[in-house]
This record gives structure tokens, C-alpha cells and sequence, in this order.
């Protein structure tokens, strides 16, 4: 069952995205984190698959990069005004379903939610607490949302070693936010994920 569901735009902020997801995946189990173009197999129709995912989750993450409020279509429209854009309509799904939304803010010029930049229908984002993902602390960003979702959604636990193994996955031989990994996953850290000040991958 899908907990966290990680909500991002192609464009801005899709790697920090696809970090968070990989992170996330490996201290809780794929089967418990959603990101579209990781969970939704080829030929599946997405479009319930995404509203069934936000239905079911505890909690969603909303990637929100320097571009994000800003991005627009061919004709110049803001992207987030349009009812279509899955971006939007993931996070009024998750207003309307009662899910947790977190904001998490991440490349050198987002500072705040401001009113101005969002739509009416979302201009509730901007009360809501918003972590930061720091290109220059990865450790420490991925840790603040790790312990908000241990917080938030109960029975949210990191995999025993015993069952990484048993999985294939790789075991963190320190303690539940430490980059130091053994077994047949992949080591994950700063230098796996290349960021840069805009919090993309170079």
C-alpha cells in the first residue's frame, strides 16, 4: 500500500524528486512510496492509477523547484492555472481526500509560498509548513523529512537489515540516515546525486 506519494513537475525539481524516492524507497520499501514514472508500468492507464495513489497515501511530498509556480504552457499560460495540469490536480486530490501535503522546497531562489504566484484554488499551500532540501546537506534534508513521516503515518517504519537483505536492497551499517551501505543495492549519497544550486543533477 502506497504511504508517501512524491508530487513534482518535469522541469523543476524532477531530480530532487526522483532522490527523495530512491531514498525513501530504500528505508521503507518501494511498495510504500509513489512517484509516477517509478510505480505506473508501461500501458497502465495513469490517470486513475495517480488519483487512486494520492486516495491512498498518508502523506504527499510536493517538489516545488525555482520554475514551479512559474512554469508555463506553449501559449504562455501558467501551468498551474490550468485544471489539467497534473500538478495541480494531484494536490487538490489531496486537499479533498484529506491527505497531508509538505511542501518541499528545493533550488537557490525558493524562499516562501507566495500568494501572488499560486491560484486561488491552491492558495492554501502557502499556510502549510514547508521543509527545505538542501543541495549542500542531502543527509540532513532527507533526515527532516524521514522523521515527519515517521511522525505522521503510523506504522511508519525503516526496514530491519534482515529484510533489506532478504529483498536485495541495500543495508545502511549505520544508523537510519547514514550514507555508509552494503549488500546489492546501490550506495546513495552526495556524489550519486551530483546537485547543483538549482537543485538538479549536472
Amino acid at each position: 500500500m502506497t504511504d508517501v506519494f512524491i508530487n513534482y513537475r518535469n522541469g523543476d525539481g524532477e531530480d530532487t524528486a526522483a532522490f527523495i524516492g530512491t531514498e525513501l524507497s530504500r528505508r521503507f520499501g518501494s511498495e510504500k512510496i509513489f512517484r509516477a514514472s517509478d510505480s505506473i508500468e508501461g500501458g497502465e492507464p495513469f490517470p486513475p492509477r495517480i488519483l487512486g495513489a494520492v486516495h491512498g497515501s498518508r502523506v504527499v511530498l510536493a517538489v516545488i523547484g525555482d520554475r514551479w509556480a512559474d512554469a508555463r504552457d506553449s501559449s504562455g499560460r501558467k501551468r498551474l492555472e490550468d485544471k489539467l495540469d497534473w500538478v495541480r490536480r494531484e494536490l487538490l486530490a489531496a486537499r479533498r481526500y484529506n491527505v497531508r501535503v509538505i511542501p518541499v522546497l528545493t533550488g537557490g531562489s525558493v524562499r516562501r509560498l507566495n500568494q501572488l504566484d499560486l491560484p486561488a484554488a491552491l492558495s492554501w499551500l502557502r499556510d502549510l509548513q514547508s521543509r527545505r532540501f538542501d543541495s549542500g546537506d542531502v543527509d540532513g534534508s532527507i533526515k527532516r523529512i524521514v522523521d515527519d513521516l515517521i511522525a505522521f503515518v503510523p506504522g511508519f517504519t525503516p526496514v530491519t537489515a534482515e529484510e533489506d537483505h532478504r529483498s536485495g536492497r541495500a543495508t545502511n551499517t549505520g544508523d537510519n540516515y547514514g550514507p555508509v551501505l552494503m549488500g546489492d543495492g546501490t550506495q546513495l549519497n552526495e556524489t550519486t546525486y551530483n546537485f547543483n544550486d538549482r537543485g538538479g543533477r549536472r
